[in-house]
C-alpha cells in the first residue's frame, strides 16, 4: 500500500519515522550552524530505504548520506565541519560499558585536536537514559554488557556505528550548536 508525502518539522523526527517504519539504524550529524529547524517531506513507502535518503540529502543539500555497519548515516557534505568523519588511526575501548567506549572517543588524539583547531568543547559527552546508573537494586542488562573493540584506520562514524550495534541501540546523534558538541543516543 503507497503512502503519500508526509513532512517533518526536522530531520530529527524524519529519521525517527524512517527508522520505525523501515526498521533501520541511523546515525546523524547535524552542520555547524543548522539547529534542523526545517522542514522535511518524506514518502515513506516501498521497501527500499535508499530513495527516502536520496530525497532528504536533495531537500537538504548539506547533507550527504551512507550505509555503514548496518547503520544509515546523515553527515555535513564538508568533511572539515564534521566530527564523525574525523579518521582516527586506532580505537580501542577493551571490555567497555557503553559509557566507556563513548568517551574513549573523546580521548582520541585526532578527536582532541579537532576541537581545540575549531575552539570547541564537548557539552555532556552523551545523553541518554541508558548510561545513566540503575536505580536501586536492578541492574539494566545492556549496562552490564562489556564487549571490546579494535578498529583501525576508521571514522569516528564507524567507531559510533559498530560501538552501538554492539550494545542494541538504533541511533546515535552528534549535535553542534555554538561552541559545544553533544552525542545522544537511544533505542
Amino acid at each position: 500500500m503507497a503512502q503519500s508525502a508526509q513532512t517533518f518539522s526536522n530531520i530529527s523526527d524524519a529519521l525517527e519515522a524512517v527508522r520505525q517504519n523501515f526498521h533501520v539504524s541511523t546515525g546523524f550529524e547535524n552542520a555547524i550552524g543548522d539547529l534542523d529547524k526545517t522542514p522535511v517531506t518524506l514518502t515513506l513507502s516501498g521497501n527500499n530505504v535508499a530513495p527516502v535518503f536520496d530525497a532528504l540529502t536533495v531537500q537538504r543539500p548539506s547533507y550527504a548520506w551512507s550505509l555503514e555497519d548496518g547503520f544509515y548515516d546523515v553527515y555535513p557534505k564538508m568533511k572539515a565541519q564534521t566530527f564523525s568523519q574525523i579518521s582516527v588511526a586506532r580505537y580501542t575501548a577493551k571490555d567497555a560499558t557503553l559509557r566507556e567506549a563513548v568517551e574513549a572517543i573523546d580521548k582520541l588524539p585526532s578527536a582532541q585536536r579537532w576541537l581545540a583547531h575549531r575552539h570547541l568543547r564537548r557539552a555532556d559527552l552523551i545523553g541518554g537514559s541508558r548510561l545513566m546508573p540503575p536505580r536501586g537494586d536492578s541492574v539494566q542488562p545492556d549496562l552490564q554488557r562489556r564487549p571490546s573493540l579494535d578498529l583501525k584506520k576508521v571514522q569516528v562514524r564507524t567507531i559510533l556505528n559498530q560501538v552501538y550495534r554492539k550494545f542494541g541501540e538504533t541511533h546515535w546523534t552528534i549535535w553542534h550548536e555554538r561552541q559545544d558538541i553533544t552525542m545522544f543516543f537511544a533505542r
